[in-house]
């Protein structure tokens, strides 16, 4: 509960004289998914006013926790790095083929692909009867193999997905639910990937219809928004190119360092007596 959270932020700061301390919204919600089915703890936003700094990955969540901390504490934009691939796509012609991409452990990916399955297949068959979308991820439920086919096919976890992305022709992510930045999509991004997404999927990327991805929400439009992109080979090339541009610019390593130092800069971290900071970067990112 909110009580606890400040009972605790006060605790800090107390035994931590002079440090700050910092609240990254994403910690209890990956740890929980580590936690093998057990719930994930939930910090209403009200108890974050008494944190120095809180980190979100997007405006929209910036925006809710700033209404919620009545100028207690400072909100800043944590950001979100990805290596951008260098080398060229393969051609149009040696990809066919879509792909969803995303752990089963998580109910929104569940259902993103029953609703592929069940909703938007349904109508794309009958402009691309031969299209198969290959959903990959770990802990694919019996549901979603029972959906497994000829034209949908279940592969579980890949270790390699290089070639998984080198093989298909589109990334879809009809996510109908969640919130924040989706991993999966800036995978996809940083690829050059050509993408189909739902408003929700494409949330917090910076994305824009037409200009670096295709966005849909009906049925009706996610069918007719695969079928242009799959048989459009300009379209194709260029939204792939601009998605990996964006990826680049928005979420590439001097964006993240420039992001962290803004925020760090907002509790004066850099100027603090007794710290010390310098740049550095891994020599590679975990999966």
């Amino acid at each position: 509960p909110a009580s606890v959270a400040r009972a605790a932020a006060r605790l800090m700061a107390d035994v931590l004289a002079g440090v700050s301390v910092f609240y990254d919204m994403d910690t209890p919600v990956t740890l929980g998914r580590l936690s093998a089915g057990e719930a994930v703890p939930y910090l209403p936003p009200e108890g974050l006013g008494g944190f120095d700094l809180t980190l979100s990955y997007t405006d929209v969540e910036m925006a809710v926790i700033q209404s919620h901390v009545d100028g207690e504490g400072k909100v800043a934009r944590l950001p979100w790095v990805v290596d951008v691939e260098t080398r060229p796509r393969p051609a149009f012609a040696d990809t066919s083929g879509l792909l969803f991409l995303g752990g089963f452990g998580h109910p929104p990916n569940v259902q993103a692909v029953r609703y592929y399955a069940t909703e938007v297949w349904p109508l794309l068959r009958k402009r691309l009867p031969g299209t198969v979308l290959d959903v990959v991820g770990s802990q694919p439920p019996a549901e979603l193999k029972a959906l497994s086919g000829e034209h949908l096919r279940i592969h579980g976890h890949v270790p390699d997905l290089q070639p998984v992305f080198d093989r298909a022709r589109l990334f879809i992510a009809p996510l109908l639910a969640g919130a924040g930045i989706k991993g999966k999509v800036l995978e996809a991004m940083a690829r050059g990937s050509a993408m189909v997404l739902s408003p929700i999927a494409a949330e917090g990327t910076g994305l824009v219809d037409g200009a670096d991805c295709l966005i849909a929400d009906t049925p009706e439009t996610w069918s007719a928004a695969i079928a242009r992109l799959y048989e459009d080979e300009a379209l194709w090339t260029r939204l792939g190119e601009a998605a990996r541009h964006a990826a680049g610019v928005r979420f590439g390593f001097e964006a993240g360092r420039r992001r962290m130092e803004e925020a760090l800069m907002k509790v004066d971290v850099f100027t603090a007596p007794g710290m010390h900071f310098k740049h550095a970067r891994p020599d590679r990112y975990a999966g």
